[in-house]
């Protein structure tokens, strides 16, 4: 029995043997971050013969995050960032004779229209260092994004075709997006990367998951006067998985001592 105590006490304690010297650590840290997020395009739930076509985009985000050591494996981080939301929109008509008048086939084939939203992204977060391999360090990162958006009431776009004489004309389709009307959209995120650090010197490669719970763009569209016509609604949320890019400098250096007895 007093053999296992021995044992188990050997056990506990082995950090404090094998940490008999001074060390240097820079306990805060101030970062500079590159997000690239492939991002859902808007959700569609459509009625009649799917026209409208809406593509995943790349979106990204950028800005500066400060991190404090709450001990060697657990730091707190507060970050400010600025990002932008592009979104696709593509039509497809085929063989429709409403449009033969304008189109000899019958056939629209275009309407790309790119659009951004801007926000802001207050963030607070728990990062965790979990393993060194060689020269890195394993992590993983949870946290909570506010996403500032200034909300609006409509966007309404629309197509409006002319025939080659200019004497008639057709709009084929209209589409109302607006917001939800709140300024502050909540969001969550995990990431998992790798951590090198040389001297003050930090840099950080991870992969990002976000996910936010409400929307932050509702609409609905309509295809006019053709064949065929169809219509539907659309909604927006910020959900992504993005590849992070970071390099931070060490701020707050401290000489610690690991020096223990045991007696």
């Amino acid at each position: 029995m007093k053999f296992l105590q021995t044992i188990f006490l050997l056990l506990v304690l082995s950090p404090s043997f094998a940490q008999q010297k001074d060390s240097i650590s820079y306990d805060n840290s101030f970062s500079f971050y590159l997000n690239l997020n492939y991002q859902d395009s808007y959700k569609e739930t459509h009625f009649g013969k799917q026209q409208l076509l809406l593509k995943p985009f790349i979106s990204f985000e950028t800005g500066f995050e400060y991190h404090h050591s709450l001990n060697d494996y657990l730091e707190v981080g507060f970050g400010l960032k600025i990002g932008a939301i592009p979104y696709n929109e593509k039509i497809t008509i085929v063989n429709s004779d409403s449009l033969k008048p304008y189109y000899s086939d019958g056939t629209y084939n275009g309407y790309d229209r790119d659009i951004y939203d801007i926000y802001l992204n207050p963030t607070f977060s728990f990062k965790s260092n979990l393993i060194p391999i060689k020269s890195y360090t394993l992590y993983s990162e949870i946290g909570i994004g506010l996403n500032i958006l200034p909300p609006y009431d409509n966007d309404r776009r629309g197509i409006l075709l002319g025939d080659s004489t200019g004497t008639r004309e057709i709009e084929i389709f209209e589409s109302n997006i607006k917001s939800d009307g709140r300024w502050i959209n909540t969001s969550y995120f995990l990431k998992i990367g790798m951590s090198k650090k040389k001297n003050r010197h930090i840099f950080n490669y991870g992969i990002i998951f976000n996910y936010m719970p409400k929307n932050i763009r509702t609409g609905s569209y309509n295809f006019l006067n053709i064949e065929n016509p169809s219509y539907g609604d659309i909604e927006l949320r910020m959900n992504y998985i993005g590849l992070e890019f970071s390099y931070g400098i060490g701020l707050k250096k401290q000489k610690i001592n690991y020096s223990r007895t045991l007696f």
